[in-house]
């Protein structure tokens, strides 16, 4: 008896394991994030997205599915119980997740597959599953760094070790829990590709709904925002699933689907173009730059004169977009009010403190306010952040991983792989105006398609 419910067990949780890998469960996680979004059941979404973390570094040998679950897990809190709903259209600053109830459970639904994913790196470790290579040194180094930002510094404060504990968590064991097992080939790619442009209909969704429901003059920019996310989260999130589109669109047998794609790219640009986003509009015209240029350096003859000619048009069109949307006052502050001031700060922080830096909470926060909250207000530039954030020691550390990362992906690179690595130099360049790298939720997304694009080619992760 107890064998066969031993047995019973394996099969229900083999079955759960196969689905996830599947684009069946994707619009599973559709369609309960639109619901839940739209009714405010957000802990139903969270413990869901908990769950399905859990399970998957708990019990399953593969990762690949790991991607779509840190998508959907960026989009998880509705537009009605947003702590962030205080814009120019909200009459009510909600208090949803100040609740006790509501926080406790928060904290324990990410608890639970915190201490999962750091087993699972833990075992991989133990295992050897790592390679002990250049780029796992560098990683040891950068998380030196977050954890020793402003040290030294005259105003102590325990939220920058609380922070550099994060970023150890999503750099190192959230990675090497992750990276070990996953595959990347051509039955791989697609699935995950589907998998992420079925995902593509929450925010495609929400965005239409959310302009139909607010209403807006277009006469200045507008003010954008989703339950999880403002305008740049959702451009974000939106380019890295376009990467995986494109890839259907040139690699897809189905001609229906294919079809689809090719639809579902031009609803995408128009998508990012509604955000208003300044890096995600920048982000889409580099896409299909390099999406173009690759194409020409791989075809020839008729192939190679069609995608120039792409090209040109592509350079004129959206060259067209950028200046209207210049002209119209569309692109935002980035003067000494803007980007700019945080560029400043940053700098002067690591002139304060050249070598540990001034730590992740050095903007602009009142004292008290920092301690109520977890994400520092960073200066939105990767490079910058790290030089006032964790100094000339950080500075030189991020680098250094960068470098070393960038080597292991040439070194591993494949046909599959073109994509996730457009997609991961996307990301890393919108980073260079925005927070996303920094961001938790943001990281996770970095760190899944960075597994993708690190993946060893010489080995084949578990099936």
């Amino acid at each position: 008896m107890i064998a066969m419910k031993t047995n019973f067990i394996k099969k229900a949780l083999d079955w759960v394991s196969n689905t996830m890998d599947t684009p069946f469960f994707a619009m599973f996680l559709v369609v309960l994030e639109l619901v839940c979004y739209y009714l405010g059941l957000d802990l139903v979404v969270i413990w869901t997205i908990s769950a399905c973390i859990t399970f998957t570094y708990a019990y399953k040998k593969n990762m690949n599915s790991i991607l779509v679950v840190f998508l959907f897990m960026c989009t998880m809190i509705s537009l009605k119980n947003s702590p962030g709903n205080n814009h120019s259209w909200s009459e009510t600053i909600v208090d949803y997740y100040y609740r006790p109830v509501i926080y406790i459970n928060c904290i324990v639904a990410v608890a639970i597959p915190a201490v999962t994913i750091v087993c699972r790196c833990i075992y991989n470790l133990a295992t050897r599953k790592i390679d002990f290579n250049l780029s796992f040194i560098a990683t040891i180094i950068l998380c030196l760094a977050f954890m020793s930002n402003g040290m030294f510094r005259g105003e102590y404060n325990n939220m920058d070790r609380v922070f550099g504990l994060f970023m150890v968590f999503f750099f190192f064991f959230l990675f090497y829990a992750t990276a070990p097992a996953v595959s990347i080939n051509k039955k791989s790619i697609r699935t995950i590709a589907l998998q992420a442009i079925i995902f593509s209909l929450v925010p495609i969704v929400e965005m239409v709904v959310f302009f139909i429901t607010h209403s807006f003059s277009f006469e200045s920019r507008p003010d954008v925002f989703l339950g999880w996310g403002n305008r740049n989260t959702v451009g974000m999130l939106l380019i890295v699933v376009m990467c995986f589109n494109m890839y259907l669109c040139r690699y897809e047998t189905n001609k229906v689907i294919k079809g689809l794609n090719h639809l579902l790219f031009l609803v995408l640009a128009a998508i990012i173009l509604l955000t208003f986003s300044r890096q995600s509009l920048l982000g889409l015209i580099f896409l299909v730059e390099i999406y173009c240029l690759a194409m020409i350096i791989k075809h020839k003859d008729k192939e190679r004169i069609k995608f120039i000619g792409y090209t040109v048009l592509w350079t004129v069109v959206s060259g067209g977009f950028l200046a209207f949307f210049i002209g119209k006052g569309f692109m935002g502050d980035i003067s000494e009010d803007g980007r700019v001031y945080l560029y400043k700060q940053a700098i002067k922080a690591f002139l304060s403190y050249p070598i540990f830096g001034k730590g992740f909470y050095f903007i602009g926060y009142d004292p008290a306010v920092q301690l109520s909250s977890v994400m520092p207000y960073a200066c939105h530039d990767t490079l910058l952040e790290m030089l006032g954030a964790c100094g000339a020691f950080g500075f030189v550390a991020y680098v250094f991983y960068r470098v070393t990362t960038s080597l292991d992906i040439h070194k591993n690179i494949t046909t599959e792989k073109i994509y996730p690595l457009i997609g991961l130099s996307a990301f890393l360049g919108m980073s260079l105006i925005d927070i996303h790298i920094f961001d938790l939720l943001g990281t996770s997304v970095y760190v899944a398609i960075l597994a993708m694009c690190m993946a060893d080619k010489e080995k084949k992760a578990s099936e």
